[in-house]
């Protein structure tokens, strides 16, 4: 059994551990959009734990980790920072339409 760890496999697990919380946080920005009650406090960490879930994945290729954890933690670092990144340009968007009929 090989105990050790390869070079990158630790911020491709970290970049997984961040991948799947900001499409976790990103989850209740579009169930309660429906109602126009949108929880816009956990659109910001969902777009930064995505940020730093794609740059940890970065810095694991750059240590030679090509596996397909980095590639999983890289694919859902994208999903969840694009989809909170879209909701938050939607609602601001909604935010100011609103205003202007106010």
């Amino acid at each position: 059994m090989d105990k050790q760890t390869r070079p990158g496999e630790n911020e491709a697990v970290a970049s997984v551990v961040l991948g799947i919380v900001s499409c976790v946080l990103v989850v209740p920005l579009f169930l309660t959009a429906q109602r126009y009650n949108p929880i816009l406090y956990t659109a910001i960490p969902a777009g930064l734990s995505g940020f730093f879930g794609i740059v940890l994945s970065h810095i694991s290729t750059k240590k030679g980790n090509c596996g397909n954890l980095r590639l999983a933690g890289l694919i859902l670092s994208w999903v969840g920072a694009i989809f909170s990144v879209v909701f938050c340009g939607v609602l601001l968007d909604f935010l100011r339409r609103l205003s202007r009929f106010s």
